[in-house]
């Protein structure tokens, strides 16, 4: 199929019909499903896309995720995902340090953001590890209690 250029709206729509209607576990999967679109795209336009869209990446490839779920969902989630992906926490003054199983960082990450919780300003995802930076030095050992208290077997859901 030719390239056909098309609005970041047109190609956003295509990532999430991709998504919608297939098991997609890599970029290099969604990529190659725009191919045949006829929408050729970066790496990089890609990853952009796929965070404005809100897509995580969970055991079942990825999802868009609604961002008009109400906060318990949102806190729920976490806790999935924090009991499925999470392997070490620790802090250092303005940061929490999380290190999670391979590929699955954006993932908690992204579950963490959504969970707007006051003391932490925002994250920052790589492959296995996150950054989670905190509004006050002092609120790292809270925040550690809140994570670790959803690791505790037979807490919560």
């Amino acid at each position: 199929m030719p390239r056909v250029e098309v609005t970041k709206k047109v190609r956003q729509a295509r990532i999430a019909q991709l998504i919608a209607r297939s098991q997609v576990f890599s970029q290099q999967g969604l990529a190659e499903g725009l191919v045949r679109f006829g929408i050729q795209v970066t790496q990089a336009t890609l990853s952009r896309d796929l965070t404005e869209l809100g897509v995580i990446k969970g055991p079942h490839g990825y999802e868009v995720f609604s961002r008009t779920e109400p906060e318990p969902r949102a806190n729920g989630d976490l806790k999935r995902v924090v009991r499925e992906f999470v392997r070490s926490m620790d802090s250092a003054d303005h940061l929490i340090v999380v290190q999670t199983d391979p590929g699955n960082a954006h993932t908690v990450a992204a579950h963490i953001d959504r969970a707007q919780w006051p003391e932490i300003v925002g994250t920052i995802a790589g492959d296995d590890t996150i950054f989670i930076a905190l509004k006050r030095p002092r609120v790292a050992n809270k925040i550690l209690a809140r994570l670790r208290e959803v690791l505790r077997p037979g807490n919560g859901h």
